[in-house]
């Protein structure tokens, strides 16, 4: 699959917000709402993104798993990631961020075509 570069939406407030709405909805938690309600910065979420992952692949693999279904994210490449990567859950998280932030981007391109 071909990366598209969302570098651009990284710095938008609306796309960050709706982010993170999408990462609550996905991830099935409130906390992303209520603990990142005032932040607006990529990095920040990214970072709360990454603990959360890690989190979840060391205490719920099978919730771990699931969201990572619903998110929509390659289960063979995550599966090989664990497999060799020394620190997964960055890599994890990169694909995750990005699936999150393309399903934003096009929600949002779509609605403004209507």
């Amino acid at each position: 699959m071909q990366k598209i570069d969302l570098e651009k939406y990284k710095l938008d407030r609306q796309i960050l917000g709706l982010l993170k709405e999408q990462l609550a909805k996905d991830l099935q938690l409130e906390s992303i709402s209520t603990e990142l309600t005032e932040v607006f910065d990529f990095e920040k979420i990214n970072f709360y993104l990454a603990s959360v992952l890690e989190e979840l692949l060391h205490q719920n693999t099978e919730a771990f798993f699931s969201s990572l279904y619903r998110i929509d994210v390659d289960e063979y490449r995550v599966r090989e990631i664990l497999r060799k990567d020394s620190n997964p859950t960055l890599a994890i998280t990169e694909m995750v961020i990005h699936r999150e932030l393309l399903k934003v981007v096009i929600k949002l391109y779509y609605s403004k075509q209507n």
